[in-house]
């Protein structure tokens, strides 16, 4: 994880056109053409250490040895919600209590959910990790993909 990947990330999160034309309106006109940032709405940001847990084999337990050290991890994070302020405006981007246990609510808006993945560039589909670079990200991984 580098300052690149962050700039990748907040960039994706605040422009990806995700909603439709017209949100909340019964007619809501051409899909997946308004992001964040052109639809004016919030993002809410929950660090997630937990995602790079894995199952243990043989007992059953989980591991977060690939989880970033919490420092490290802490400063990356503030780091994004930076970048995601400077993209969107202040009041826009709410954050949680990082390393905090919380309880989050959510509703999904429909059937679709996407993972965003800053070494590769790509969520479509699983591919195996590319090496860090702190230089450049991966450009060409779609014939990288996990059968």
């Amino acid at each position: 994880d580098s300052d690149l990947y962050a700039r990748w990330c907040a960039t994706r999160i605040a422009k990806t056109a995700l909603w439709p034309e017209r949100i909340g309106s019964d007619d809501e006109g051409k899909a997946w053409c308004q992001s964040v940032a052109s639809a004016k709405l919030d993002v809410l940001c929950v660090s997630q250490f937990t995602l790079c847990a894995s199952l243990k084999k043989k007992k059953g337990g989980v591991s977060f040895h690939r989880a970033m050290n919490p420092d490290a991890a802490r400063g990356l994070y503030d780091h994004l919600l930076s970048l995601l302020r400077s993209d969107l405006p202040d009041s826009a981007v709410r954050d949680g209590v990082f390393g905090a246990r919380m309880a989050v609510g959510l509703v999904n808006d429909g059937p679709v959910t996407l993972t965003l993945d800053s070494r590769t560039g790509n969520s479509l589909a699983p591919v195996r990790p590319a090496p860090q670079q702190d230089d450049a990200l991966p450009t060409d991984t779609s014939r990288d993909v996990v059968p």
